[in-house]
């Protein structure tokens, strides 16, 4: 996910139906933002490494870390139960609660995932959504496919919430808005993604 935020380095009235033509979003990306954050990141892991080998005489990230006891896909397990505990990580992320359970207040976390994978599937309306907000949703969600936790309801949940929500208010705003108004906002994102000449 913190490589993720390296995608806001996009233009944020890039639509996710643009990302197929680089051409048009390439020269309008900031590097500053994507060095800025990929040398952060670098740095980071670097000082952590170099942490373990001071105090344990390993250089590497994952010594002394739960990697292992917390990871959903373990030596030896069959396909049918990783995928049931791939299922309930997701659902425990989705719907903010341990165990996963139908809460109305996770409901526009719910929608915002839907919204995102919608997005992605390219549905109309759903598909004009900014790139950088649907491409740093699927970013924050990956560690729910390689890790679970426990401890209390919403702790592996609270990095999603802001993102989901967001997609599920700009959502509501695509579709009821009037096509009018869509055309006239279809017009200024083409002004905006359009090389210029």
């Amino acid at each position: 996910m913190a490589v993720g935020v390296a995608l806001f380095a996009l233009p944020l009235s890039l639509p996710l139906r643009a990302m197929i033509r680089p051409r048009v979003w390439w020269p309008r990306v900031s590097w500053r933002t994507v060095f800025g954050v990929g040398g952060t990141i670098a740095l980071g892991l670097l000082f952590l490494a170099w942490r373990n080998w001071h105090y344990s005489g390993v250089f590497g990230v994952f010594y002394g870390t739960q990697r292992y006891i917390v990871a959903i896909w373990q030596p030896g397990m069959a396909l049918t139960t990783y995928v049931q505990a791939l299922a309930y990580n997701l659902m425990l992320v989705l719907t903010v609660n341990d165990p996963p359970r139908f809460d109305v207040y996770a409901l526009p976390v719910l929608g915002g995932a839907l919204v995102a994978v919608l997005s992605l599937c390219g549905v109309p309306r759903l598909r004009e959504l900014p790139a950088a907000a649907v491409l740093f949703f699927c970013a924050a969600i990956a560690g729910a496919f390689i890790t679970h936790g426990w401890v209390y309801p919403g702790r592996f949940s609270m990095h999603i919430l802001p993102i989901t929500c967001a997609l599920t208010t700009c959502a509501v705003a695509k579709l009821a808005a009037p096509r009018r108004a869509l055309t006239a906002f279809h017009y200024h994102v083409v002004q905006a993604v359009r090389p210029a000449r």
